[in-house]
């Protein structure tokens, strides 16, 4: 945590602890309008959950509402984690991550009608942690909110696969095979490159656990697993 940087945020009377505009240019030159245009004219569909902080409801932003500028505002609300990242205010209502209510957005995919999903978790598939101790107020809230959002993860996945079981729906999950971090609110360029490639070749190497659920009649839940290495 850069301290120095939270105490600026004080002296500025902004609303959260750290500023996340970089963040929002970065959004804006990595993905262009020609981007944006082309999920349009292709007919495909990208979705982002924001949690309203506001009215304290989760919300689902899709490209085909939205124009190119709104877009990847809302990309960026959905990147925010407040109160260590900046708020998104539009429309008198302050917007956040949605992960703080739906971290695993599958049931929103279900709804929209997909029959087939692939659910990229960065955690280990049964992880246990072991993390050093905690030094100060910032790091006990960044721990407490990491604590949490793997509370809110679990919910998720659990609630997914119940609301699948009426709707023949197949998800494959990858799980990632070492704990990346123990400081999530930590950004290090050249760190996350390596999680990127690394995650790249762990998926094309490792079978990932495919969990279909039908109902099948008068016989009820039928819950089968099966190997899967497309990603």
């Amino acid at each position: 945590m850069n301290h120095f940087g939270i105490i600026k945020q004080f002296f500025k009377r902004q609303k959260t602890l750290g500023d996340s505009t970089g963040l929002r240019n970065l959004i804006r030159n990595n993905f262009k309008r020609k981007d944006f245009e082309t999920i349009k004219a292709l007919g495909k569909e990208v979705v982002v959950t924001v949690a309203n902080l506001t009215t304290q409801l989760i919300e689902y932003k899709s490209s085909n509402d939205c124009n190119y500028e709104d877009f990847c505002d809302w990309m960026w609300a959905s990147c925010n984690l407040a109160p260590l990242m900046s708020l998104y205010q539009k429309n008198g209502n302050d917007y956040a991550d949605g992960g703080f209510g739906n971290l695993i957005p599958v049931q929103e995919a279900i709804i929209k009608g997909a029959t087939e999903i692939d659910t990229i978790v960065l955690r280990q598939e049964k992880a246990v942690y072991n993390n050093p101790p905690l030094q100060n107020a910032i790091e006990v809230f960044a721990r407490t909110s990491d604590f949490m959002l793997n509370q809110i993860a679990n919910d998720d996945l659990i609630i997914s696969k119940l609301q699948t079981a009426s709707k023949n729906v197949k998800i494959n999950f990858y799980f990632i095979n070492r704990e990346l971090t123990t400081h999530s609110f930590v950004f290090n360029k050249q760190e996350m490159t390596t999680w990127w490639q690394d995650g790249y070749d762990l998926f094309k190497a490792k079978d990932c656990t495919t969990h279909v659920l039908a109902v099948e009649g008068d016989q009820g839940i039928k819950l089968t697993e099966q190997k899967h290495v497309d990603l």
